[in-house]
């Protein structure tokens, strides 16, 4: 079972973990509620176990364990600007015939992450969450990618998470960013 929460719901305040709980109130977003509940995805030992993430997924937020489709989602919209076919190069990296990322349904995940511009900050932050996720072989080809293409993301590891997602919100401006860089009201995020 997978559903968005408002946040302000009794049931989500008293049972939501306190790290989720304080991001969505930092960001003004909703809560994503996982129950491992499909004996044919999960292993049986998981089964019922709950998660909790907050949402919109804004790049720089890394693995809570809820995020691995979003930011491939990031990766794969990012990759298409820049004129790369993310999943065949997904492919490459890890020898496979046909990724998962072609039978993915994005259409959920899409409506619940921000994809910002394209910028060395925010590919670097890419690059940062990808790492989070422990997805490195991809990670390598990406970073010769966008280095290929002209994109300072040299020593992208070396840059503080925080740092690199500052620099990012500096690079864009959008409806969903105010001047001093936090988050403004949710209700203008659309994907």
């Amino acid at each position: 079972m997978r559903e968005l929460l408002d946040r302000r719901s009794p049931e989500v305040q008293r049972r939501c973990d306190d790290q989720a709980m304080a991001r969505a109130r930092r960001i003004g977003g909703e809560i994503l509620h996982i129950v491992w509940d499909d004996p044919g995805v999960y292993p049986e030992f998981s089964l019922g176990y709950e998660q909790w993430s907050a949402r919109p997924f804004y790049p720089g937020h890394g693995c809570d364990g809820t995020t691995d489709p979003n930011i491939h989602f990031i990766a794969l919209q990012m990759c298409k600007r820049l004129g790369l076919d993310y999943c065949e190069l997904y492919e490459q990296a890890y020898d496979h015939k046909q990724s998962w990322l072609r039978f993915y349904d994005w259409q959920g995940v899409a409506e619940e992450t921000y994809v910002p511009e394209v910028s060395d900050a925010a590919l670097r932050t890419l690059l940062y969450d990808l790492g989070q996720i422990n997805n490195t072989s991809i990670l390598a080809v990406l970073r010769d990618k966008f280095e290929a293409k002209g994109y300072d993301v040299d020593e992208w590891w070396r840059r503080r998470r925080r740092l690199a997602l500052t620099d990012m919100l500096e690079d864009h401006r959008c409806r969903c960013c105010v001047p001093d860089g936090k988050i403004a009201d949710p209700g203008t995020f659309k994907g």
